[in-house]
C-alpha cells in the first residue's frame, strides 16, 4: 500500500531529494506486474520488461479497420499484466496508472521522436461505468502521459 504520495525531485531542494530517498528505503518502488522491488527510476523489474511486448496497430488489432493508422501500448494484456491493469482500473490515483503511464509516455516519445503532440485525448466511458467506479481510468492514464 502506498502511504505517501511520491513526487519529481530533479531539481528539488535537498530536503525533498531526502525525503524521497527515504521514502524509497521505507516504500521501494515495485513492478505493476509482479510487485517485485525495482531499482530506482525504473518502471518494471527486469524479468518482467523482458516478457513485455510493445505492440503496434497490425499486431495489437488482428488487421481490424480502425479510424487510425497507429497506435502504441505498453503491453499485450495477458496474464502477466492483467493484475496490475485491474488494480489500476479500480483504484482511484493508482501506482499502476502512474507507472504505465510513464512507461506508456516514453514509449511514444520513442516511438515519434519527431512528433510534437498538442493533446492526449483518454477514451470517453460510459457514463454509468463512470459513477459506479468513481473515475475513469482512461482519463487518470492521460493526465500521466501528458504530464
Amino acid at each position: 500500500m502506498l502511504l505517501f504520495e511520491k513526487t519529481e525531485t530533479t531539481g528539488a531542494p535537498p530536503l525533498l531529494r531526502l525525503r524521497e530517498r527515504l521514502l524509497d528505503l521505507l516504500f521501494p518502488p515495485r513492478c505493476p506486474v509482479c510487485d517485485r522491488v525495482v531499482a530506482a527510476g525504473e518502471v518494471f523489474c527486469a524479468p518482467c520488461l523482458r516478457e513485455l511486448i510493445r505492440t503496434r496497430t497490425s499486431r495489437a488489432f488482428r488487421g481490424e479497420r480502425f479510424a487510425f493508422s497507429d497506435s502504441v501500448s505498453v503491453a499485450d494484456y495477458d496474464r502477466r499484466t492483467q493484475s496490475a491493469i485491474l488494480r489500476m482500473k479500480r483504484v482511484p490515483d493508482s501506482h499502476e496508472a502512474a507507472v504505465f503511464g510513464r512507461a506508456l509516455s516514453r514509449l511514444v516519445r520513442e516511438a515519434y521522436p519527431d512528433t510534437a503532440f498538442s493533446a492526449v485525448v483518454p477514451v470517453p466511458m460510459a457514463e454509468e461505468k463512470r459513477q459506479k467506479r468513481g473515475f475513469n481510468q482512461a482519463e487518470t492514464l492521460a493526465a500521466v502521459v501528458a504530464g
